[in-house]
């Protein structure tokens, strides 16, 4: 079956949040809407970081005295993550750093899975919602949240990782979707799968007859920019600055030499099986 042949209208589909009073919310209370006479007094986040646990708690199912919250996976928190960042216009540490303390049960492989999910779909968001309106019959912008970034996540497993199966993204994909929106379960499985078939032989922008669009929907940089760049440095120079944006930049420690010299700390990484090397620049 063709993407979203069949499927109905995806963009109305996504039921799967729980509201009251008009406003996403997680633990099955909320402030009064408008002219509502119900009282707000359960609804009091007393911090930042209570608010931001408080918005990336599990949607769709009340928190109860006495009762366990489900265990959400890594995909399903980077969704919800990415959906407040598009909502609110947060940044992505801080809700990071929140949600990695709300779930104890991620191991340090799901951490290091959401981390690369959060960082790397946002880096390269723009080729990925390329390849949906491709790939989507309608138009892309109508479809509503968390629906997009189900999708970028997916896409970007499938397109960005080695060490995930693709069918294993499609997989988790669609779980978060039918627990999220479940009328656009099919839309999701349809898409993800037109995009294993055709990732290998996609067709991009033709980089002789509009470069600043090429460059700027193959390497996930404003248009804007990416002309202002053409302009100042030309094609080659351009798309070496957006590579080297694009690239994941290495951990680095800074030693504190009141306890240890920068040898003796690589020599000590060394023992526990940890590979380092000094720096180009920096003396600690």
């Amino acid at each position: 079956r063709g993407t979203g042949a069949g499927i109905g209208h995806p963009a109305s589909g996504c039921g799967g949040r729980h509201r009251t009073g008009g406003t996403d919310h997680l633990f099955g209370f909320g402030p009064p809407s408008v002219g509502s006479k119900k009282p707000a007094a359960r609804w009091r986040p007393r911090s930042s970081l209570r608010l931001i646990l408080f918005d990336l708690h599990e949607k769709g199912e009340p928190m109860m005295r006495g009762k366990q919250k489900r265990e959400r996976s890594p995909r399903e928190i980077a969704v919800a993550i990415l959906d407040r960042i598009d909502r609110t216009g947060g940044y992505a540490e801080p809700l990071l750093d929140a949600a990695i303390s709300s779930e104890p049960h991620l191991g340090t492989h799901d951490r290091g899975l959401l981390t690369e999910l959060v960082y790397g779909t946002l880096r390269m968001r723009g080729r990925m919602d390329w390849i949906v309106a491709r790939l989507y019959k309608g138009n892309a912008a109508d479809l509503k949240p968390p629906l997009p970034n189900i999708l970028r996540t997916g896409l970007y497993q499938i397109l960005f990782t080695d060490r995930i199966p693709p069918f294993a993204a499609v997989n988790e994909a669609v779980v978060i979707a039918k627990r999220e929106c479940p009328a656009a379960a099919g839309l999701v499985n349809a898409l993800l799968r037109n995009a294993i078939r055709e990732k290998d032989g996609m067709v991009w922008p033709d980089m002789a007859r509009d470069p600043g669009k090429a460059i700027s929907i193959c390497h996930s940089h404003p248009r804007w920019l990416v002309e202002r760049w053409l302009d100042l440095y030309g094609i080659d120079e351009t798309i070496a600055i957006c590579k080297a944006n694009n690239t994941v930049p290495p951990l680095t420690l800074r030693v504190n030499r009141l306890k240890a010299s920068r040898d003796e700390a690589i020599a000590s990484l060394a023992t526990d099986g940890i590979a380092a090397k000094r720096t180009r620049w920096s003396p600690d």
